[in-house]
């Protein structure tokens, strides 16, 4: 556990770059409102943490996270109605295992 959280900081401390930024006007809270919670990868998100970490000073913050919230549910929204990864791949799994299970059910088998 603690070597996982070391990963982190040392992920954080990495992908973090130097930069003149203040406020919630950075890279990655920017993409956040753009595309959504799901466009920052897991080695951006110690850094992600820390700029919406200073954003809690600014008087837009408010309006950053309901941004990102909306943003990322409307993407969320998007992606349930293709049923096209991970997820509807083990509802088919189980739709098939329930009426398999209820044929041999019916024919007494």
């Amino acid at each position: 556990m603690k070597k996982l959280l070391l990963l982190f900081i040392v992920a954080g401390a990495v992908s973090q770059e130097k930069s003149e930024v203040t406020g919630c006007d950075s890279e990655l809270i920017e993409r956040s409102k753009e595309e959504g919670m799901r466009s920052i990868r897991y080695s951006e998100y110690p850094a992600f943490l820390l700029e919406l970490w200073k954003c809690f000073g600014s008087d837009e913050r408010n309006e950053t996270f309901k941004k990102i919230n909306e943003t990322t549910y409307q993407s969320d929204l998007d992606n349930s109605k293709k049923l096209n990864s991970f997820t509807s791949s083990c509802a088919y799994c189980a739709s098939t295992a329930v009426v398999i299970f209820y044929i041999f059910k019916l024919t007494g088998n």
